[in-house]
């Protein structure tokens, strides 16, 4: 009886572990993914704020007029 309760104890403390360990590596995995996004984003607001700076129409980068759905945009 005093090694099942023994084995018990160990199999809940090991299980505990585990699931601590697995919590902590999708916390750290989702946190990761989240900064490789920050050079990216940075890099598109840096874009907009120089073209919304330096263009003073809409066909300064060689843009054309175009349709969608029949409207011109």
């Amino acid at each position: 009886m005093v090694t099942l309760f023994f084995c018990l104890a160990i199999g809940l403390v090991l299980a505990s572990i585990l699931k601590l360990v697995s919590a902590r590596y999708t916390n750290d995995h989702a946190l990761n993914r989240l900064e490789w996004g920050y050079p990216v984003l940075e890099a598109g607001v840096e874009e907009a704020m120089t073209h919304l700076h330096d263009d003073f129409s809409p066909t300064a980068n060689g843009w054309t007029a175009g349709t969608l759905n029949g409207v011109s945009v």
